[in-house]
């Protein structure tokens, strides 16, 4: 589920333009099987951010690296390039194991 809400900030068919921008970024990450969901959130800084979930970290955004597709979605091929090129950069081991870390000393001690 997208966690668009404002509709009258997008453009008609937004729904269609959500559903490109994932199928793109899938077909360009066939190769990398941890991603498992694309979620667009707006999050009310004046676009849309695009976030992906990783196999081994359920509950959480994995790879967010403030992707922000504009409400007019006219960066849309440029956002599917953004967020292709991040997951590429941090699907690897260390990078998960830092990522676990940090859920884990934030459950631990707090997120404040």
């Amino acid at each position: 589920m997208d966690y668009l809400n404002s509709i009258s900030r997008y453009p008609k068919d937004y729904k269609e333009q959500c559903e490109y921008i994932k199928t793109q970024i899938f077909k360009y990450l066939k190769d990398y099987p941890n991603l498992v969901k694309i979620d667009l959130i707006d999050v009310s800084a004046g676009a849309i951010q695009i976030s992906g979930l990783h196999k081994e970290v359920s509950g959480y955004y994995y790879v967010t690296a403030d992707i922000m597709l504009e409400y007019d979605f006219s960066n849309a091929d440029e956002v599917v390039f953004d967020f292709v090129k991040c997951w590429k950069r941090d699907d690897n081991s260390k990078k998960l194991s830092d990522f676990k870390d940090f859920i884990w000393q934030g459950k631990k001690w707090g997120w404040n």
